[in-house]
């Protein structure tokens, strides 16, 4: 590989630094500001397009060439005209050493647990900055594997920008795994590189890293706990906003890597609601039976309408509260607390309702919220019920 045939066009190559056969090229200021509006249409397209080949791969578990996205890319005349922007440069301001760069016909984007769906981020990122460089991206980094295959396993958006960009190549941070080790072995090893890379940065979304465990050795703790959230997503049809771990989904969920680390803690034999210091606390304790009722029953009303965490916490927290405690003898039962949250959104309500709490309660509180809940859906059959319940659960007021 040499570097007069690293540019398809734009800047003309400095002369490699003999002494350290490297060469550099100062940054310079922009020379003109660019608008993403002349592209947008053709890039919405391309993204479409592009999600639906990544969605495709990673469904089959297989490693996407990159010269397929570069093939969907070209069809559009729009983003053919960005990429030959002379006003878009890549302009590296430090040492590159020849031989870490790598053709980008060569490269295979692993799909397992990155994310490769967003071409109009890149294509902003460029036209904001009105460049691209390696020094501030940091170079993508890839694994060669025993069938000579180059894997992309962390950085694919940076591969991108290089080509919208011009480049022929990419400097990639190469290392090779050991001759005659599987390829099972293989994806070990770079899932383990992954995610300590991105631990040291945390710069990535908490499920790109639980889906990296899924390639972990079986034996872990970190694979079993994602193998059951990712069952738990499969049988549920959910998936967590914007992470792509369950692709056939039917209703998406914002939540942190905690509620899902006390999901699958609360779902393991034996697990117990913890004893509390204050005995009259409200607890918060749900594992994957009650979330999963809880699920149904918000699609039954809702339909495919993003679940919102605080009431669907709620409906979990509910559904074992009557498996484990009978709700302090006020004998609701699945069927009846069914029956009436449907009956309180039978009225004209929009979804979240239920746990949208009084301003006079503090919504801070558990308790409060699901004490609040029980006298919306008029649950209790008697004040005396109530106050009962407001001894146990101690509410705010």
């Amino acid at each position: 590989m040499t570097l007069h045939n690293l540019y398809t066009y734009n800047l003309k190559l400095p002369e490699p630094a003999k002494e350290f056969e490297v060469w550099q090229q100062p940054l310079t200021t922009r020379e003109k500001t660019v608008s993403f509006l002349p592209f947008k249409f053709d890039a919405e397209k391309c993204r479409a397009e592009m999600l639906k080949l990544y969605k495709d791969a990673k469904a089959k578990g297989e490693d996407r060439k990159f010269t397929d996205y570069m093939d969907l890319i070209v069809k559009y005349p729009a983003i053919r005209s960005f990429m030959k922007m002379k006003y878009l440069y890549y302009k590296p301001w430090y040492m590159v050493r020849p031989d870490c760069l790598v053709p980008l016909n060569d490269l295979y984007i692993a799909c397992s647990y990155q994310r490769f769906t967003e071409l109009i981020d890149c294509m902003m990122n460029i036209i904001e900055k009105g460049y691209f460089d390696f020094a501030e991206a940091q170079a993508p980094k890839a694994w060669v594997g025993n069938d000579g295959k180059i894997r992309v396993y962390d950085g694919a958006h940076r591969i991108l920008m290089c080509y919208l960009i011009g480049l022929k190549c990419a400097f990639v941070d190469l290392q090779r795994h050991e001759t005659g080790i599987s390829r099972e072995v293989e994806k070990e090893r770079e899932a383990l590189a992954f995610v300590g890379d991105n631990s040291r940065t945390k710069q990535i979304p908490w499920y790109q890293n639980w889906q990296a465990y899924l390639d972990y050795n079986k034996e872990t703790e970190e694979y079993e706990k994602s193998k059951m959230l990712l069952d738990f997503f499969i049988t549920a049809k959910l998936d967590v906003k914007d992470a792509d771990f369950n692709l056939d989904y039917k209703n998406l969920l914002n939540v942190k890597e905690s509620w899902c680390k006390n999901l699958i803690n609360n779902s393991q034999p034996n697990a117990k609601p913890t004893q509390k210091k204050n005995s009259k606390s409200h607890y918060d304790f749900f594992g994957t039976e009650s979330a999963l009722k809880a699920v149904s029953l918000w699609r039954s009303v809702h339909g495919d309408a993003m679940i919102l965490t605080d009431e669907f916490d709620a409906l979990s927290r509910f559904f074992e509260k009557i498996k484990r405690y009978d709700l302090f003898d006020m004998k609701i039962t699945d069927s009846s607390f069914k029956k009436a949250y449907k009956k309180f959104y039978s009225k004209k309500r929009n979804a979240g309702d239920l746990a949208r709490v009084s301003k006079k309660l503090s919504s801070d509180k558990l308790q409060t919220l699901d004490y609040d809940i029980v006298k919306r859906l008029k649950l209790h059959n008697s004040q005396s019920e109530l106050n009962k319940l407001r001894k146990e659960w101690n509410p705010s007021s």
